[in-house]
């Protein structure tokens, strides 16, 4: 693939992080990490991204905090939610403490200048290819100051969100039980995924923008999921892979025994995704803004184009092998 400068736009929680390591032992070409809401607050993404940069070595890459909160209020959460403490710790990496950055590589411009220094370091770059993690916020904020010239300054865009034909991760207390069915016969789940509840009206938004990006969903991500069997096994002696390591391990005793869950790795896997891992086909689909349902992605004819990544069972287990290759991780017998 033909190499582009890169941005990623991440809430750097638990997956962000391990998103960021493997950006970097892939050596692609990131100059920039934008940092949004979401997972954690923003200002532990914008340091948990800062420091892992200078764990990889990854000494020009810039961070830039932008959001701390979604472009309309939120009609369910109070501002500042996160996905919880309990989940991914008090500093959204399962409170495990990174060195602090060896670089000068934090901006911190605030509320009325994050997305004049957005703009300014997209076009300082050229044509980039942009990859969102976390909520859209940033980037549709970045559409209405580019208005149409957007296209001129983004090359590709790759977004993981939605659940179009699964349950999603967040809505547990909304009343949106018995999904409205917008496809007669589809027995969709009516609970939005994450970063698409954190702000509807931003991925309605950059969705709108035409860019046909690639769209890794929950739908493929909980087959993506790592048991505490397999994270036993990982070993690695690079800083970035022993980082790797340890934040699942945290993960698991923090949340994932008690609660019998897995590690998802949504953000590696949009990583590989734009490195042109799995298979994409053409959908298109819509997102609820409205209270009832709010967020929820679900299949629409009239609604915007995505390249809708997915995967068999073989090639989740190839796509796996060679991430922990890119993350110089080893699994031991």
């Amino acid at each position: 693939m033909e190499k582009r400068p890169l941005i990623i736009d991440c809430d750097t929680g638990e997956d962000d992080a391990i998103a960021l390591v493997l950006t970097a032992y892939s050596k692609l070409p990131l100059k920039y990490i934008f940092t949004c809401h979401g997972n954690t607050t923003l200002q532990n993404a914008t340091e948990n991204s800062a420091r892992i940069m200078s764990l990889v070595g990854a000494s020009d890459v810039k961070v830039i905090a932008g959001a701390s909160k979604p472009t309309t209020k939120h009609l369910w959460e109070k501002e500042g939610f996160t996905v919880g403490e309990d989940f991914i710790g008090r500093n959204g990496i399962c409170n495990i403490e990174l060195p602090k950055s060896n670089y000068d590589n934090i901006s911190i411009p605030g509320e009325e200048r994050y997305v004049e220094e957005m703009a300014k370091a997209i076009e300082s770059c050229g044509p980039v290819d942009y990859i969102i993690t976390g909520p859209a916020t940033n980037f549709a904020q970045l559409c209405d100051y580019f208005g149409s010239d957007i296209k001129k300054h983004i090359n590709s865009l790759t977004i993981m969100g939605g659940a179009i034909y699964v349950r999603g991760t967040r809505g547990g207390g909304v009343r949106n039980v018995g999904f409205d069915q917008r496809q007669e016969g589809q027995g969709l789940e009516s609970w939005a995924e994450f970063n698409f509840y954190c702000d509807p009206a931003a991925i309605k938004k950059t969705l709108a923008a035409g860019f046909n990006p690639i769209v890794v969903t929950w739908d493929a991500c909980i087959h993506y999921e790592l048991s505490l069997e397999y994270i036993n096994r990982m070993r690695s002696n690079a800083p970035g892979g022993k980082f790797v390591c340890d934040l699942m391990q945290a993960f698991m005793k923090l949340f994932g025994i008690k609660n019998k869950t897995h590690f998802e790795v949504c953000d590696p896997i949009t990583i590989m995704a734009f490195l042109g891992y799995g298979n994409l086909r053409d959908e298109k689909v819509n997102v609820i803004t409205e209270r009832h349902h709010f967020g929820k992605c679900y299949p629409d004819p009239e609604g915007y184009p995505i390249r809708y990544f997915h995967t068999n069972e073989k090639e989740k287990d190839e796509i796996l092998a060679d991430m922990m290759r890119r993350l110089e991780i080893e699994l031991s017998e």
